[in-house]
């Protein structure tokens, strides 16, 4: 589940999509068990991301949910995904959509474009259930 804005130019949602889909060639996950869901106001961007690979009923895209129709996606979600991006001169790029997840009680997985972002590490760390992942995945498991 992800909710929120999209920055295309410095987000990225193509390494878990290939993690996913060697899983799936490798047998270890099955391709009808993942089911995407999106709400924001770049719905074109994540269908970029994920059409190529898997087919639209996979796919649950909400260009706009009240606050609170967005909240429960979030409480009944998986797996919340946060994307955001670190480079040498922009570090600390933290959202509140990461407190919005921490708040539900469920995993989070975070994906870095870029160098690590030893600030949202920081707050993740605390959880003391911290996680790095080669390939610019960190993830939280709650």
């Amino acid at each position: 589940n992800y909710t929120g804005s999209i920055y295309p130019n410095y987000q990225d949602l193509s390494p878990l999509v290939k993690v996913i889909l060697s899983l799936i060639e490798e047998g270890i996950m099955n391709k009808e068990d993942i089911f995407w869901t999106y709400c924001g106001l770049h719905p074109c961007q994540y269908e970029q991301w994920l059409i190529p690979h898997f087919p639209k009923e996979q796919i649950d895209i909400k260009a706009y949910l009240p606050l609170s129709e967005a909240q429960k996606r979030q409480r009944e979600a998986t797996i919340n995904l946060v994307l955001t991006w670190s480079t040498y001169v922009q570090k600390g790029i933290l959202t509140t959509k990461l407190f919005e997840y921490l708040g539900t009680g469920r995993p989070i997985l975070v994906i870095t474009n870029g160098v690590l972002e030893t600030e949202m590490k920081r707050i993740l760390s605390c959880y003391q259930q911290y996680l790095q992942l080669p390939g610019g995945l960190h993830s939280l498991h709650r």
